[in-house]
C-alpha cells in the first residue's frame, strides 16, 4: 500500500533537501494509492497528520506542501480548507476543480509554483468540464494573493536541447522573503 509515497521519495529526493536543512518531510499516501479532493476526509487526515508531526517533531511553524497530479489536486485542496498555516506550496501536473474555485471565499494568500507541461494527457493543461485550466488555476491564486495581474515573464535558458521542451517562469508577486526555511517562526 505505499507504493505511491516509495516512489516519489525516490523521484524527488526530498530527503537530501531536508537533512540539510534541518527539516521533516513526509511522504503520505491517501487510500488505496489515491487522494480524494471530494468532501474533506483526505483534508483532515493530512490536517491531523500535521498535527502529529508538530506534536512530535517540528521545531518551527512551517508547512509546505507538495503534491504531482493527483497529489497536485490535493494539494490545493489542503490549502484552502487546513486551519494549518502553510507556508507555501508546489504542484506539478495537478490543477485545481471547479468547484473548489467557487467554494473557496476564505482562502489564505500562500506563495504558489505550479509546474505543468503543455503536452500533458492525462492532466490537461487547458482543462476539462470539472477541471480548470493550469491558465485559470494560477489565475484564481493571482486574484486571491492580490497580485498583479500582468507577471513578468522569463525564459529560462533550455539547458537539453534534445527533451524537446522549454521553460518560462512567470512571477506575479512576492508574498515574503526568508532566506531559510528555519528562519520563519
Amino acid at each position: 500500500q505505499r507504493q505511491m509515497c516509495i516512489r516519489d521519495r525516490a523521484y524527488t529526493q526530498f530527503d537530501d533537501i531536508a537533512n540539510s536543512l534541518g527539516l521533516v518531510v513526509v511522504y503520505p499516501d491517501g487510500i488505496n494509492n489515491s487522494w480524494t479532493t471530494i468532501g474533506n476526509s483526505d483534508s483532515y487526515f493530512l490536517s491531523n497528520l500535521v498535527e502529529t508531526i508538530r506534536a512530535n517533531y517540528s521545531n518551527n511553524k512551517c508547512l509546505f506542501v507538495t503534491g504531482m497530479s493527483q497529489g497536485g489536486f490535493m494539494t490545493y485542496k489542503f490549502a484552502n480548507t487546513t486551519s494549518h498555516n502553510v507556508t507555501a506550496i508546489a504542484v506539478g501536473s495537478g490543477n485545481m476543480s471547479k468547484a473548489l474555485q467557487n467554494s473557496s471565499t476564505s482562502a489564505p494568500q500562500i506563495p504558489v509554483m505550479h509546474f505543468h507541461g503543455t503536452e500533458d494527457n492525462l492532466v490537461t493543461y487547458d482543462g476539462t468540464l470539472f477541471i480548470s485550466s493550469v491558465e485559470n488555476t494560477i489565475q484564481w491564486w493571482v486574484e486571491n494573493n492580490n497580485c498583479n495581474t500582468t507577471p513578468v515573464v522569463t525564459a529560462m535558458p533550455d539547458i537539453d536541447l534534445t527533451d524537446n521542451s522549454t521553460v518560462e517562469k512567470y512571477h506575479c508577486c512576492l508574498l515574503y522573503t526568508s532566506p531559510s526555511p528555519r528562519d520563519r517562526g
